[in-house]
């Protein structure tokens, strides 16, 4: 394998020797990928690269010959450290993980939910225990999760919006967190799940949620729910009102939702389409009547948010890193490096004055996507031209009207209209 994987074996009561075997050749597999990817004219190598992974006599034998992959192994071995922390915190958390969640160690299997995407330090694992009880580990604080659930719950007790779930456990530990396993978004065998969706589409477009993508959507008592919330409250950077509820992202849950053999025969601007249209319109009058109300009870469950800065796509950042582990960019130590430093700079960004040039190159350079925080850049003593999330959202909410209401509707329209 990469690396010797002596810190990965089992761990007593804490992570079971099945468990530990998985996570290992889920590493295995993933950084095969990787150095497959970057070798792939080396077909000694590279006939190691199924279930097992290249050994690291393999790997070591590449970076002698591409001396530019010597970081990229360092870098890879790094990620087996991550199991020694997720030990950890699994040891500190087994309370709160039995008392919230019904979890009880020792893990017996884990699951990985990338696909490969992000490295092992970012990455959400789903673990199960012995009884069939699942939970969600995300390396990373769930502040934004905790203030949205938070958010919904203190709006729908002041205003009238129902059917939305709400009850969705979240623990967040600082540098990481839990939260509830919930089973995947599936065809609408009810109105109410479409109704759901339209009243989650409107609160998440005043509340400038960015990544809700059908990948980010779970389903909870047949309802809707975020579970990935990485852009709550996002600042404004190139525009202060014109903000709609296709850039929530939410609408792309619908191709989920009509699925299925019950599937209508028209296309996605259908019944379901009608609904949702129905749940956002429904949503958006009832906060408009209530608007003060609504901004106090942002100010007051948001406040703690701290929103990832969109500053370049992660489809760009991907393309960026795997390009970058061609073996023509491995043929001396620090090309790669000035391989990236290149395009880095001569991409276009949505913050092109804004110092994230750095933050971005260490983390390509240890094969990890770019995240800047707003809290990271305001360190920086960099804020947002146009205000902050709160600012934004007020702006929001002082735009509402029937015309702006209109625009929103027809702009769900197009979206349902364009995947139809």
């Amino acid at each position: 394998m990469l690396g010797n994987g002596n810190s990965i074996e089992s761990v007593p009561g804490i992570i079971s020797p099945e468990a530990a075997s998985t996570y290992l050749e889920c590493l295995q597999r993933r950084w095969g990928k990787v150095v497959g990817r970057c070798l792939q004219v080396f077909s000694e190598a590279c006939s190691h690269a199924g279930t097992q992974g290249p050994t690291t006599s393999d790997a070591r034998r590449l970076s002698s010959i591409w001396p530019g992959l010597a970081p990229v192994l360092d870098s890879i071995q790094t990620e087996e450290l991550q199991f020694g922390v997720l030990a950890e915190r699994l040891r500190a958390s087994q309370t709160l993980l039995r008392s919230r969640f019904g979890f009880r160690l020792p893990v017996s299997d884990i699951e990985s939910t990338s696909m490969g995407h992000h490295s092992f330090r970012d990455e959400a694992l789903i673990l199960q225990d012995a009884m069939g009880a699942r939970v969600v580990y995300k390396p990373r604080p769930l502040v934004n999760a905790s203030c949205w659930y938070r958010f919904l719950k203190d709006i729908t007790r002041e205003i009238e919006i129902t059917n939305l779930a709400i009850d969705v456990q979240v623990a967040d530990c600082g540098q990481y967190g839990w939260m509830q396993h919930l089973p995947p978004l599936g065809p609408a065998s009810t109105v109410l799940a479409c109704r759901s969706l339209g009243t989650l589409i409107c609160l998440a477009s005043l509340a400038g949620v960015q990544d809700g993508h059908a990948q980010n959507v779970r389903t909870l008592d047949g309802l809707p729910a975020l579970v990935d919330l990485e852009i709550v409250l996002a600042p404004s950077l190139s525009r202060a009102v014109d903000w709609r509820p296709v850039e929530t992202s939410l609408l792309t849950c619908v191709d989920s939702m009509n699925a299925g053999p019950s599937a209508p025969t028209t296309g996605l601007q259908s019944r379901v389409g009608s609904h949702i249209i129905e749940g956002y319109r429904y949503s958006y009058d009832q906060i408009r009547k209530s608007r003060r109300a609504a901004l106090g009870i942002a100010a007051a469950s948001l406040t703690d948010c701290d929103p990832r800065i969109v500053v370049r796509p992660t489809k760009f950042y991907r393309a960026l890193l795997e390009a970058s582990l061609n073996p023509t960019r491995m043929s001396s130590i620090g090309s790669r490096d000035r391989f990236l430093e290149k395009h880095l700079r001569a991409a276009p960004s949505v913050a092109t004055q804004w110092p994230t040039h750095d933050q971005e190159l260490h983390s390509l350079k240890s094969l990890r996507i770019p995240r800047m925080r707003e809290s990271q850049l305001q360190a920086k003593n960099v804020l947002p031209p146009q205000g902050s999330g709160i600012e934004a959202l007020s702006a929001r909410l002082d735009s509402m009207s029937d015309a702006e209401l209109s625009k929103d509707i027809r702009s769900i329209q197009e979206r349902l209209a364009c995947a139809s």
